[in-house]
């Protein structure tokens, strides 16, 4: 059972678990070694005054270096490390907790272990994992134009072409053309000192092409100009699973306050992403 504010991986975005309470809400699983969308048949309060321990645990950020982050839970309430499902109070600093890796901008991406260059957006992934592999040409279509809400009930299937022309109507390009702008690329917005430290940090060159708002074929060739290796997406995204793949333990120690305790079932999968690390759903 965990603390009534730990956030929960929900596919509409991290919520604390007391908000969910009442609902049947979608969220992060794990089956088979993998990330998996499963929904949650109940979330309820058990009790109050309860004494917890909180598990601290650390990553590598990317470019933001070491992030921190804790889940308080009762002693007894398992996570899943590379050794299989071990109780809060017997972890050991250092251990590795399995983590669902999710970027938190715009578009969420997700990152699927075991396979380096195996990276796509979480909502066609949770489409194929429900609904069967899409077929060639078709894409996947946010009904309320809301990029980050991957629940399935707003996910649909939806032929390229016609979904281009769907959001064209929507935002009134259709009916009211405009004329074409040509882009300026801002070379003073690129600096070496910059991309070396993203570089370092573990970034691909289409990343680094995102962060300037630039074509990736701009930052190769300023890449090459600098003589700075280009790195690919593939090697990027195995570089990122061996620096950032699981989170380590920094501690575990008791909370001096107690605090009201929730429990969520997940029948699907057993268990549910709180806060980015795998924990066991109560039975």
């Amino acid at each position: 059972m965990i603390q009534s504010s730990e956030l929960i991986d929900t596919l509409q975005g991290l919520k604390p678990i007391k908000d969910l309470i009442g609902t049947k809400p979608w969220v992060w699983g794990w089956k088979d070694g993998k990330p998996f969308p499963a929904q949650a048949s109940r979330v309820i309060r058990t009790r109050g005054n309860v004494q917890l321990i909180r598990v601290s645990f650390w990553y590598k950020g990317g470019p933001h270096g070491i992030q921190t982050k804790h889940v308080d839970v009762t002693p007894d309430h398992c996570f899943l490390t590379e050794f299989g499902w071990v109780e809060a109070q017997k972890l050991e600093p250092s251990c590795r907790l399995t983590r669902v890796r999710l970027s938190r901008d715009r578009g969420r991406w997700l990152i699927i272990p075991g396979k380096g260059k195996e990276r796509g957006l979480a909502s066609r992934y949770i489409t194929e994992c429900l609904s069967g592999p899409l077929q060639e040409g078709e894409i996947v279509h946010h009904a309320d134009g809301d990029v980050t809400n991957d629940n399935p009930t707003n996910l649909s299937r939806m032929d390229s072409s016609l979904h281009v022309s769907t959001h064209l109507r929507k935002t009134g390009w259709l009916s009211h053309p405009r004329p074409t702008q040509r882009l300026v690329w801002d070379h003073s917005t690129v600096t070496e000192e910059k991309v070396r430290e993203l570089y370092k940090a573990g970034m691909s060159m289409r990343d680094l092409a995102k962060v300037f708002s630039v074509s990736a074929n701009r930052i190769i060739c300023f890449m090459h100009q600098h003589e700075i290796p280009v790195r690919s997406r593939g090697k990027a995204i195995s570089l990122g699973q061996s620096k950032r793949w699981n989170a380590k333990v920094a501690w575990v120690k008791p909370l001096v306050k107690a605090h009201d305790v929730f429990h969520m079932r997940v029948p699907e999968t057993e268990c549910f992403s709180a806060n980015s690390v795998i924990v066991q759903a109560c039975l």
